[in-house]
């Protein structure tokens, strides 16, 4: 469940609290019962930020997702809204989707150097910190993330320009090894959810 390092990320609390977002105590203080948009809220302003590729704003909204993700409990996390965290995978799923336009400017980076921008690179790593939340990984396997990021990577290998950045090697490296190890802890769970669809699949039947 390794991250990469960070050092502090500091929010003010509506009960006037400063806490750092890279501590435990300080991302369940934020988020509390989990039932606020945490998520969808700061997204908001994402795709005009986007458009003005303006790094300076984007990378602070992504990196408090994975904050949060990667210093609160498990049992707190759990309680995020599944709408949240929903909100987080299709954006990041569209983010990643858009490398396989010839006309994106950064897929003409990436193809070239091997590099994205510094904001794509906070949006990856903070993909990787949610899959240690089973209620994050969960979703990931009812959606395309792993499949549009198959595409993202292959996309430079078939120009024969190597591999990607290291950067992006270790997000994806830790996205799917942070995976691994929540479905080994939920393994029962995971297995009860299989099978509780297999029923309901036959019931339609």
């Amino acid at each position: 469940f390794g991250g990469p390092p960070q050092h502090s990320f500091n929010c003010a609390l509506p009960d006037g609290r400063n806490v750092n977002l890279y501590t435990q105590e300080g991302a369940d203080a934020f988020l509390g019962d989990g039932q606020f948009p945490f998520i969808s809220s700061n997204l908001e302003d994402v795709p005009h930020l986007r458009r003005a590729r303006n790094t300076s704003q984007l990378r602070p909204i992504y990196a408090l997702f994975g904050a949060v993700a990667s210093a609160c409990s498990k049992h707190v996390y759990a309680n995020v809204m599944a709408s949240e965290l929903q909100a987080l995978l299709d954006h990041a799923i569209q983010v990643f989707r858009e490398y396989k336009n010839p006309n994106n400017m950064n897929n003409a980076k990436y193809l070239k150097s091997g590099k994205i921008p510094e904001d794509d690179q906070e949006l990856l790593d903070s993909l990787y910190m949610n899959m240690r939340h089973y209620n994050f990984w969960m979703l990931v396997m009812e959606s395309e993330l792993f499949s549009t990021l198959a595409i993202f990577l292959s996309a430079r290998s078939k120009k024969n320009n190597g591999m990607p950045s290291t950067a992006i090697s270790e997000a994806i490296v830790g996205l799917v090894n942070n995976g691994s190890i929540t479905l080994s802890i939920h393994r029962d769970a995971v297995a009860a959810s299989r099978s509780k669809k297999q029923s309901s699949a036959m019931d339609d039947e």
